[in-house]
């Protein structure tokens, strides 16, 4: 109603002074009066200030993210050249252009989008799914996998499942034909043994085929054949779980080659064969026990240590020790007032200590020294039973049984620790269980609270007809105690076994007197090749708050090295080695199962690389697929448009303009 009233007061106006009142011809008079009107009713308009409604229509594609393994495994199986086919057929097909918005990237080690060249060292299937999930969150997106299936690194991505259900397919490439196989298919052991020990392997062994074959399994070290066995296989008997002790002879790296016999018409030899390397540590521990009393506790200390032929055990009063420097571990057993220049050397020097405490203890002395622990006591003896406390996580506990053995003797009296501590034993008093620490550790100390350890060690023999259990515990212990020995100012982070498809890194902290970091020196690291003596210094570079050198060049085998500081004596050697071991060679097949597993749980199929159409029909005809069409509903207020006030501005300007030009101005 307002605009219609507006163009009849702007019809009036313009009626009013170009018809009834202007002079001149009636063109000109109507031409006035019609520029007049529209401006006078445009005028009117914007005042009036009406609302327009404005609605949009936009159409979203859905996405198709192509992920396209770029790992070693497709050139070693000849693929390289259909999988950029397949990628390339995708990616240009117009049908999918129009459809889809096509987005591509590759997966190895890494994710990205960089060109193809199928040189990365692993294939990280599940990082790549996890990394697409991330980027692209839309349901309406389908994600087809140009893989062999094979992936060496990551959680098993069979069982991944999209959080947005989007549909995931895939393009398997690789001979599917079965031929007869016998493979390795699987090597557990520990990366770490302790010289003169026995460490555990375990073997699965694996065989495809029919025929009944027989086929021995050898474990080599350095050529000589320290393990051997005959295998059985048939249409039945498919695999073999084997597990043997190997003997831990000799300080250093040890290199094992693992190879099973291959059969009558195999083509595929890389997997009947590997390699396993262990750290072999030697283990030596220079110990010293002070005592001013006689206890057997003491001898069964003695012979816990002494079971490792390359420790030492020393037994000492308080008042007799020199050096303690010389020593990897102290234990203070039974402290007492006499122990006061002693314990002051110890924790002065960061030397690690574990104090065994008793009815001979003089706690008013230990209380005294402030270490983080106080006992209020009395002259009540007190037996107590150990239990192994939750969450311990120094070192493995798991296979400690303490169930039923004797209890300690101590003095009764509740101990309060303060600090950060972690306990290994609890206390259990008459049966209940407590929430007091029985051996703790904090720092680089220790504290076990009762003495009777010989009678742990008399249950255990009695028990088992050995002494395994309580000295594991105790040797654990030590070992833990002692590796905590004081602080070094340079300290070395690498791994001593690495693969020749993985980064070799060492990294180095360097801390001055006061024991911060320093940043302004210059690290360099000699190397020497231990089988072809040949040698090689190398530079490390500052990475933020440490130093590194990276060592993947190196070709491979053991190697010596010793790191050196600039402007100082600070020395500190080590050895790793670099086996020629690529993971990405131990596949002659596609993964067929996992990536049909991953397919159907997602809603997709698997295709070969021969199925290319259909996979485009089936990507073009999900109906979940469908581009997205949407409006939106604008309300702008008519002022706010620019165009009209311009238009308004233009009006009256040519209404001057004309007037002033036939004189009426």
């Amino acid at each position: 109603m307002l605009l219609i009233a507006a163009a009849i007061l702007a019809l009036l106006v313009s009626i009013f002074q170009y018809v009834t009142k202007a002079k001149g011809g009636l063109f000109s008079k109507s031409l006035f009066a019609f520029l007049r009107f529209l401006s006078v009713f445009i005028l009117l308009v914007l005042l009036i200030n009406p609302k327009i409604t404005s609605t949009k229509i936009s159409v979203t594609k859905p996405q198709l993210v192509i992920a396209t393994d770029n790992s070693k495994s497709i050139d070693y199986i000849k693929q390289t050249n259909k999988v950029a086919g397949v990628l390339k057929a995708l990616q240009e097909d117009k049908s999918l252009q129009e459809r889809f918005d096509v987005l591509s990237y590759n997966f190895g080690a890494t994710f990205q989008d960089s060109i193809l060249d199928f040189k990365e060292d692993q294939t990280k299937i599940s990082e790549a799914l996890k990394q697409i999930q991330q980027l692209h969150r839309k349901p309406n997106t389908a994600i087809t996998l140009l893989t062999d299936g094979n992936q060496t690194y990551g959680a098993n991505y069979e069982y991944y499942k999209s959080k947005y259900n989007q549909p995931v397919y895939a393009i398997a490439f690789g001979d599917t034909t079965a031929y007869a196989d016998m493979s390795i298919a699987k090597v557990n052991a520990n990366k770490y043994a302790y010289l003169g020990n026995e460490f555990p392997v375990e073997l699965i062994v694996a065989y495809k085929g029919s025929k009944a074959v027989k086929r021995p399994l050898t474990i080599k070290k350095n050529g000589k054949v320290v393990y051997k066995k005959v295998l059985s296989f048939d249409e039945a008997k498919k695999s073999h779980f084997l597990s043997t002790l190997l003997k831990a002879d000799t300080p250093g790296i040890a290199n094992y080659s693992i190879q099973i016999g291959s059969i009558e018409g195999e083509r595929y030899l890389r997997n009947n064969s590997t390699v396993l390397s262990v750290d072999v540590i030697d283990q030596k521990q220079d110990v010293l026990l002070i005592s001013d009393i006689k206890h057997p506790d003491i001898g069964a200390i003695n012979r816990i240590i002494s079971a490792n032929k390359r420790n030492t055990f020393k037994i000492a009063a308080p008042n007799k020790v020199k050096q303690l420097e010389d020593y990897e571990l102290v234990i203070a057993y039974q402290p007492t007032s006499g122990f006061k220049n002693i314990l002051e050397q110890i924790d002065k020097q960061n030397i690690p200590v574990l104090l065994i405490t008793g009815k001979s203890t003089d706690w008013d002395f230990l209380n005294r020294l402030d270490w983080g622990f106080n006992k209020r006591i009395t002259n009540q003896a007190e037996e107590i039973f150990p239990e192994l406390a939750a969450g311990f996580e120094n070192f493995n506990t798991d296979d400690f049984k303490i169930e039923n053995i004797p209890p300690l003797e101590t003095v009764f009296g509740e101990v309060t620790l303060k600090g950060n501590y972690q306990s290994l034993l609890m206390k259990k008093i008459a049966g209940v269980s407590t929430k007091q620490p029985l051996l703790a550790f904090w720092d680089h100390k220790a504290l076990l609270q009762g003495e009777g350890i010989w009678r742990w060690r008399f249950k255990d023999y009695k028990d088992n007809e050995n002494f395994d259990n309580i000295d594991g515990l105790f040797n654990k212990t030590f070992q833990f105690l002692a590796n905590k020995k004081s602080k070094q100012r340079l300290l070395l982070d690498y791994q001593r076994i690495n693969y020749t498809n993985a980064p070799v890194l060492i990294q180095a902290s360097y801390f001055n007197k006061s024991f911060e970091f320093d940043d302004k020196k210059k690290l360099n690291a000699s190397l020497k090749n231990k089988e072809t003596g040949e040698k090689f210094n190398q530079p490390f570079v500052l990475n933020g708050n440490y130093y590194e050198l990276d060592a993947s060049n190196l070709p491979q085998g053991g190697y010596e090295f010793t790191v050196s500081v600039s402007g100082t004596e600070v020395r500190k050697s080590g050895y790793f080695s670099i086996i020629d071991f690529d993971i990405e060679n131990q596949f002659y097949a596609p993964n067929v199962k996992h990536l049909q597993n991953l397919t159907q749980s997602n809603g997709g199929d698997l295709f070969f690389e021969n199925g290319i159409d259909q996979l485009k029909k089936y990507l073009l005809n999900n109906p979940n697929l469908k581009p997205i069409q949407k409006s939106s509903t604008q309300k702008i207020d008519l002022i706010d448009w620019k165009y009209l006030l311009g238009f308004l501005i233009a009006l009256l300007a040519i209404e001057w303009f004309l007037r002033k030009y036939r004189g009426l101005i």
